[in-house]
């Protein structure tokens, strides 16, 4: 599951694309469909030139491929534009065509995108991270459409072609949910903390109810039940539930029972995910009195709502509003807004460690001299959490593994399918996928033998030096690579770029130098 901030970016990054291509006066149109086979279409007797080759592929309207978790697949074509053979006669009317869709608006929920064609809505939920991108009709056909998947080393989930604009759902294992329908009240949007905070505060106290987490007898650490809760908390996943502990001011070491079982606590990190969603929004935070205490939050500038709100109605129930909530109100009351002279930047160290997921804070685990409880059987449920130091800390930093390997980090930005820059020269080039042939073949091998002496360690300390060509696994990348090129070239639509690596962009000769006794034969001739 993607976590909120990724899909808040893709929609986003859809809006914006709308915009740009409404400034250029050009069609929102849809006029095709498509998509990344999988490998068992690919195999399929029936299945296309193009997805036998790994190449995207148009779905045309008789496509029946579906998309989805395993029990629950849906179209990735729209079922209500599907032409069905029909022996009945008279024959049934042919339903209206793609064209008949315009993309009019989207809409960004915390678990998917809508996208809004006046007649059709159509929900694209990330079952695992996917990425929005928008491509030009020149890069899309002059690259990707001329790429293989094991080349680019992402999918295109399903792409809508435009005019001149293309928008695609990108991903690394096709793990997208894809849900046609006629009428936007058919979707299950489920409650947001900030559009619907009442709904979402009832789901929460039935959820503390349920769960029975006010008992005292649930020794799980908070953080992992959070994150494993992804029907309550959607898009709370492994660096998200770290961020809104630190924001919340609570330690990650916390249990389910020391979290839940506190008014204040449970409030203040409820809070935060309010106030994560969307920073800067003028909708007052309603956790006030819960956080602080009815009496000091109106002291503080809050109110006292008439009629408690379904999670005050559960504490209130429990008799747990009393409960010490861990703060010093008068710190709060007079030092909370600091003037901007007292500001300054302050760093502090953090931590690693290991849990049943890795864990970063900037507090270390509660000493073992503290108890939870005083029954043994007790303490031994509470999970065990080490600290990692060293090596293996130093190997989970972003920057060792951005840098230092071909690998991705955890984070909004970790998914592939992003384009980079490039320099030929000191004349910048966009480049959307690995092996892009629009840019010259040279320059993409140069690439593909840098990151495998990286990610081999080629000329290590220690290490034998090996040459390139000692490897067969980069000779089949660099054929797959090639491929692409002479996909361009055989169907006539070579691009300006490729014409100058042929022509005028080869890379210079080397100048060998020339050793101590080939000098002196020389100056002695």
């Amino acid at each position: 599951m993607p976590e909120l901030r990724e899909t808040s970016a893709s929609g986003l990054i859809a809006q914006e694309g709308i915009e740009t291509v409404l400034a250029a006066s050009s069609s929102l149109v849809v006029e095709d469909i498509v998509a990344d086979a999988t490998a068992a279409e690919a195999g399929a007797p029936d299945a296309s030139d193009r997805a036998k080759q790994g190449l995207p592929y148009s779905l045309d309207s008789t496509s029946t491929i579906v998309r989805g978790s395993l029990n629950h697949q849906t179209p990735v074509y729209p079922p209500m534009l599907r032409v069905i053979p029909d022996t009945s006669y008279p024959p049934t009317p042919y339903p209206p065509s793609l064209r008949s869709l315009t993309l009019c608006a989207v809409q960004s929920t915390h678990r998917a995108l809508i996208l809004k064609f006046g007649t059709l809505c159509l929900m694209v939920q990330y079952l695992t991270p996917t990425s929005v991108q928008w491509y030009s009709r020149e890069k899309w056909d002059n690259a990707i459409m001329m790429v293989s998947k094991d080349v680019r080393k992402f999918h295109i989930g399903m792409a809508l072609v435009f005019a001149e604009y293309l928008l695609a759902f990108v991903t690394i294992d096709l793990l997208f949910q894809p849900t046609w329908v006629e009428d936007i009240l058919e979707l299950l949007i489920p409650p947001n903390i900030y559009t619907s905070t009442s709904e979402f505060l009832f789901l929460v106290a039935g959820w503390i109810s349920s769960e029975n987490l006010l008992a005292g007898k649930k020794y799980q650490l908070a953080c992992n039940v959070i994150r494993d809760a992804n029907k309550i908390f959607y898009g709370i996943g492994i660096y998200t539930v770290m961020e809104l502990f630190y924001m919340a001011g609570l330690s990650p070491f916390l249990t389910v029972y020391e979290l839940f079982s506190n008014p204040s606590r449970t409030a203040r990190f409820l809070a935060v995910f309010y106030t994560y969603i969307h920073e800067g929004e003028s909708n007052l935070c309603p956790f006030g009195p819960l956080v602080f205490g009815p009496w000091t939050g109106l002291s503080m500038g809050g109110s006292i709502p008439t009629a408690p709100d379904p999670l005050t109605a559960l504490y209130m129930k429990h008799d747990l509003l009393g409960k010490s909530t861990k703060l010093a109100p008068d710190l709060y009351i007079h030092q909370l807004f600091l003037p901007a002279t007292d500001l300054k930047q302050a760093r502090r160290d953090t931590f690693t460690h290991s849990g049943p997921k890795e864990m970063w804070s900037i507090t270390r685990n509660f000493p073992p001299t503290l108890h939870w409880s005083d029954n043994p059987k007790n303490q031994a449920k509470v999970p065990k959490v080490n600290q990692l130091t060293g090596a293996h800390r130093t190997s989970m930093l972003f920057k060792s593994i951005v840098q230092g390997t071909q690998s991705v980090s955890i984070g909004p930005l970790k998914y592939c399918g992003n384009g980079h820059i490039v320099y030929l020269g000191n004349v910048p080039h966009l480049v959307v996928c690995k092996g892009d042939p629009t840019i010259p073949q040279y320059h993409e091998e140069r690439t593909l033998c840098g990151l495998y002496r990286v990610s081999t360690k080629l000329g290590a300390p220690g290490k034998r030096k090996r040459a390139h060509t000692e490897n067969k696994a980069l000779d089949t990348k660099l054929r797959s690579i090639k491929a692409g090129y002479n996909r361009v070239r055989a169907s006539g639509e070579k691009s300006e770029a490729i014409n100058e690596s042929e022509d005028c962009v080869q890379p210079k000769a080397k100048k060998r130098r020339l050793s101590a006794d080939q000098r002196l034969a020389l100056m002695s001739i």
